[in-house]
């Protein structure tokens, strides 16, 4: 994740942050910021449009892009698949055998 100055919009580097801390400096106007701050604003996430017949989320933070997939429990399709493919394995195997 790339921090970007809130003020100037000056990107900040390594050498800028201090993690134990959990703050970090801008080189340009020497404002102080908290990085809890860039995490949680929503502000710096940009919503791409979502694939067309899907769940899944594409999010661009200042050029790394984020997918998210919901996780999703079995459904009744996956259940009669898992069901189909046991059976017709039974089948397959039974005229091998046989």
């Amino acid at each position: 994740m790339k921090l970007i100055c809130k003020k100037c919009n000056t990107p900040i580097e390594g050498a800028n942050i201090n993690i134990s801390k959990g703050i970090c400096q801008c080189p340009s106007c020497h404002e102080v910021f908290k990085i809890a701050t860039f995490l949680s604003s929503d502000e710096t996430l940009r919503r791409l449009p979502k694939p067309v017949f899907t769940k899944i989320e594409i999010v661009d933070n200042y050029g790394e892009t984020r997918i998210t997939i919901p996780k999703k429990g079995i459904t009744s399709v996956s259940i009669f698949l898992l069901l189909f493919a046991v059976i017709w394995n039974t089948i397959t195997w039974s005229f091998l055998l046989n």
